[in-house]
C-alpha cells in the first residue's frame, strides 16, 4: 500500500507542475458540449468544454472504477485483466476529447493503474497533461 501512495504522490506531483505557472487551453471548440441537468456546459479543470461523447465514455469508466472499488465489501476486487480494461475505457474518454485534452480522464486512468501496482503505465497517464501542449 505504501509503494501505491508513494506513486500516487509523485505522480500528482507531476501532473501539477507539469504546465509551470500556467494553463492554456487547446483542441478548439467541441461540437456537442456535455451539459449538466442545470444546463451548465460540463468542463475539464483547463475550463474546454467537454464532449457529450468524451463525458459519457467518462461516466461509463467512473461507474466501472467504482463497481470494482466497491466489490468485496468494499475491499474491491482488481486484478490485471480489470485494470487495463477500466484503464482502457478512461484513455477512449480521453481520445474522444479534441485533441484528447481530458486531463481528468488522464488522471483516473492512472488511479486504476495504481491499483494494481502498474506503476510505470500509471505515471505515463499521469503524466500526460495535454493541456500544456504548444
Amino acid at each position: 500500500m505504501k509503494n501505491i501512495h508513494r506513486s500516487f504522490v509523485l505522480a500528482v506531483a507531476l501532473l501539477a507542475g507539469a504546465c509551470g505557472s500556467t494553463q492554456t487551453t487547446t483542441g478548439g471548440t467541441v461540437a456537442n458540449p456535455a451539459t449538466t441537468a442545470g444546463g451548465q456546459t460540463v468542463t475539464t479543470a483547463t475550463g474546454q468544454a467537454v464532449s457529450q461523447n468524451a463525458n459519457d465514455r467518462f461516466n461509463t469508466a467512473a461507474q466501472a472504477m467504482k463497481a470494482h472499488d466497491d466489490a468485496n465489501s468494499g475491499r474491491g476486487d482488481w486484478n490485471p485483466a480489470a485494470c487495463n480494461e477500466v484503464a482502457e475505457q478512461f484513455e477512449d474518454a480521453a481520445e474522444a476529447q479534441p485533441g484528447a485534452n481530458f486531463p481528468e480522464a488522464w488522471f483516473n486512468r492512472g488511479l486504476v493503474l495504481l491499483r494494481c501496482n502498474l506503476n510505470d503505465q500509471a505515471t505515463t497517464a499521469l503524466t500526460r497533461d495535454r493541456s500544456c501542449a504548444p
